[in-house]
């Protein structure tokens, strides 16, 4: 007989089950199920993309030597595009640096100094008025236009050449040695590579009579930091190691007649404020530390 099914019936048919998926070798066994690539790279121990570095690390991290970076041929290849140019160095590095840096300090600078360098003739005309509105900024203190800024200076330099020195370079290089920030490596880094491509391009300028210069990096060499004063020697003994074998002798004793007259004042100075019941310690490492500056110069020129 047909046995009719109930509505609703349950059913008892056997019911198959799918066993998991597994990967199978070569030799016909199972292996276990690979890992996602995703899964695997958060498991794996990720590498610290910045690491910190001590103020000692960073210092002599700085790169100041510039001189082997731009050799001879590069340099006169530059001076003669430059002059070849109707367009001013100056004015192609500032329309450079107004696509790259957007800072007010910068919009604002490149506003006022556009006019005064349009052409060569502008540009040999108002160059001390240059030098006044580049020290103003330098004065104002923004870390991000700095290196725009002092690019700015070195182009001065590629147009101006011998009309350069000894305005605008001296009041330039008096306010870079005012507003130098020994804590601040990469304003250091900046600033002394500056004053190394200002001494490759005014090199024979500069060279007719050292004692200037020297006086113009005194401040710096007689710095209170070791590692200002070493960046201070490292830039200056360039010109040292260029300068002519008959004019040595004359400079060489100019820079220690320098220190010794320091060495006297700081003495004078001591005596005084003994005498006035004071402690005369604050002179004391200013005569110490232009000592040592001459002796890193002396050092970095036999180098």
């Amino acid at each position: 007989r047909n046995v009719a099914v109930a509505v609703g019936a349950v059913d008892v048919s056997p019911q198959i089950t799918c066993a998991p998926h597994r990967h199978m070798d070569r030799q016909g066994g199972s292996s276990r199920p690979k890992r996602p690539r995703e899964e695997e790279a958060l498991d794996a121990p990720r590498e610290k993309r910045y690491k910190f570095r001590t103020f000692i690390q960073r210092i002599a991290d700085v790169d100041i030597d510039v001189h082997h970076k731009l050799h001879a041929l590069e340099l006169e290849q530059q001076r003669s595009a430059a002059s070849d140019r109707e367009t001013p160095f100056t004015l192609q590095t500032l329309d450079k640096w107004r696509e790259l840096n957007l800072t007010a300090q910068f919009v604002v600078f490149a506003r006022e100094v556009q006019p005064l360098i349009r052409s060569l003739p502008l540009v040999l005309r108002n160059r001390d008025a240059l030098a006044e509105l580049i020290s103003r900024h330098l004065r104002s203190g923004s870390a991000n236009a700095l290196a725009p800024i002092l690019e700015i200076v070195s182009a001065l330099a590629v147009d101006l050449r011998s009309e350069f020195y000894p305005s605008p370079f001296e009041p330039l290089v008096r306010t870079l040695a005012e507003l130098l920030d020994p804590a601040d490596t990469d304003a250091l880094e900046l600033t002394f590579q500056t004053l190394c491509y200002l001494f490759k391009y005014l090199l024979r300028p500069l060279l007719v009579d050292l004692t200037r210069p020297f006086r113009l990096l005194a401040p710096m060499l007689g710095h209170a930091k070791q590692h200002v004063r070493r960046f201070a020697a490292d830039s200056f003994g360039y010109l040292l190691r260029k300068c002519p074998a008959d004019a040595l002798d004359s400079v060489l004793g100019h820079m220690l007649d320098a220190a010794a007259d320091a060495a006297d004042a700081a003495a004078v100075a001591r005596a005084s404020d003994v005498a006035l019941g004071k402690r005369g310690t604050a002179s004391a490492p200013a005569t110490v530390a232009l000592v040592d500056g001459v002796g890193l110069l002396l050092a970095a020129a036999c180098a």
